[in-house]
């Protein structure tokens, strides 16, 4: 063998050694979670005490750089660099002689142009391994995310599938209550935290993905109270 042939020999062979070494990443390219919520709602429940029941939220976004998507760092890590924002429900009765109560749910819902984590192409790389995850604290209501679980796309788990009105959308926390006797108001506010997690795993039908839409309020109904 020519002493041309050794060298493109050798050449292959180390390309063939950088694939290799490039396919046992967990994970290589940016992954980038857009969250943003920007809802008010105001409505008035009684005439007299000029009740106002209003939500609120900020803009959230959650990107892992490549850097850290490597194999020497994965093993199920949580990579984020940015996973929490607040959702904020105000509530005033406008009467120190009214207590005025108001029952909620939180509901999330994909926008038009998003990926879906959990819907093809964008598959779950293991549902027994932590990889994209929500966890919503607050104060009350039936919250299906209290505690850290994957935020994966599942009609049997409550998510509603598109239709002409509505896109991909879930309820994350129903019957949540606020009640307040006071002109200033009260608030509640809910802390909403996305993580991913870098597994040992291939994770690349994520890679250049982004996942975004609306955490909102709906189904409110208040009352007044003497």
């Amino acid at each position: 063998m020519s002493k041309k042939n050794n060298i493109i020999t050798i050449i292959c062979s180390i390309f063939l050694l950088l694939i290799f070494i490039g396919a046992a990443f967990a994970y290589f390219g940016t992954f980038t979670e857009d969250v943003s919520n920007k809802l008010e709602v105001n409505i008035t429940i009684d005439e007299g005490s000029e009740s106002i029941f209003v939500s609120s939220g900020v803009d959230l976004e959650l990107t892992v750089p490549a850097r850290n998507m490597t194999e020497f760092v994965a093993g199920n890590e949580d990579m984020t660099t940015s996973n929490s924002t607040l959702l904020n429900v105000t509530l005033t009765s406008g009467s120190l002689n009214v207590t005025s109560t108001c029952t909620y749910d939180i509901a999330f819902e994909y926008a038009s142009d998003s990926s879906i984590y959990g819907q093809s192409p964008t598959t779950v790389t293991d549902a027994l391994q932590k990889e994209f995850t929500l966890t919503m604290t607050g104060s009350s209501g039936t919250n299906n995310y209290e505690t850290e679980k994957n935020f994966n796309y599942d009609t049997s788990d409550g998510w509603t599938s598109k239709t002409a009105n509505i896109n991909e959308k879930k309820v994350i926390v129903s019957g949540a209550t606020i009640s307040d006797t006071s002109t200033t108001g009260t608030t509640k506010s809910w802390n909403i935290a996305f993580k991913f997690y870098n597994l040992t795993i291939d994770q690349n039908q994520l890679a250049g993905k982004t996942f975004k839409g609306t955490f909102y309020v709906e189904n409110v109904n208040c009352s007044n109270s003497a």
